[in-house]
């Protein structure tokens, strides 16, 4: 086992099928670590979106697989395949993947009835981004290094922003976050007095509290919300 592993060499080549905002940001974040990705979306907005992000992006039917095969998808070392919505053609694709002997196929899934399907037909993995992401900020919490705003959704983020001033010093029970600005507090994270500490991290904050200059503010919003929100508190005078 031991000699198989040190022959093993990290996978370099991948085609996403699908360019919603998951197989998108999935195309996106693989080609900024300098993989090489092949993009394909039957929707020629949504390629012309990316193709200047990622190495190739063709805009052609995934089901496709005289097409498929003209631009080499099938000669990749991994597949992730994101059709929000449309686990008839995941299923399609997966199954020409899988004629094609492609070894490693990630499929995004939405409910369990999903998964256990796309994994009988061949799918080596399955995704289900939204309960993915709540484990992955979960951790993030525990372990305080959250990213400047983690996707939950299409429509939903965590955002994580400097306490604004104009914040400081009143309590959640006086600033009525959700009624009035859309958006929930689900944690604070406060810097040590020690630089070289870690952070800690409050979650399920005291409505009691007042916030502080110094503190870090998790929200938990509707995208445009969040975004609204965050310009409305660091508006320039």
């Amino acid at each position: 086992m031991g000699e198989n592993m040190e022959k093993q060499t990290l996978p370099r080549t991948f085609l996403v099928a699908g360019l919603g905002r998951f197989g998108s940001q999935v195309a996106q974040q693989l080609a900024g670590q300098g993989a090489v990705v092949l993009a394909v979306d039957i929707d020629a907005d949504k390629v012309e979106e990316i193709k200047d992000y990622v190495p190739r992006a063709v805009c052609l039917d995934a089901a496709d697989s005289e097409a498929m095969a003209a631009v080499g998808a099938f000669d990749l070392d991994v597949a992730i395949i994101a059709f929000p919505g449309r686990f008839d053609k995941s299923v399609l694709v997966t199954h020409a993947l899988r004629k094609h002997h492609m070894k490693r196929i990630i499929v995004r899934v939405t409910t369990s009835e999903e998964a256990e399907a796309i994994l009988a037909i061949g799918a080596t993995e399955v995704v289900f981004p939204e309960r993915d992401v709540a484990h992955s900020i979960a951790d993030q919490l525990l372990y305080p290094d959250l990213a400047g705003q983690v996707p939950l959704s299409d429509d939903f983020s965590v955002l994580e922003i400097p306490c604004p001033p104009q914040l400081v010093g009143k309590t959640l029970e006086e600033l009525h976050l959700r009624r009035k600005h859309g958006v929930t507090l689900i944690a604070i994270k406060c810097q040590p007095d020690d630089p070289l500490g870690q952070a800690h991290v409050r979650a399920a904050p005291d409505p009691d509290e007042p916030l502080e200059a110094d503190c870090h503010l998790l929200l938990l919003g509707a995208r445009k919300r969040l975004r609204w929100f965050k310009s409305k508190m660091f508006k320039e005078e």
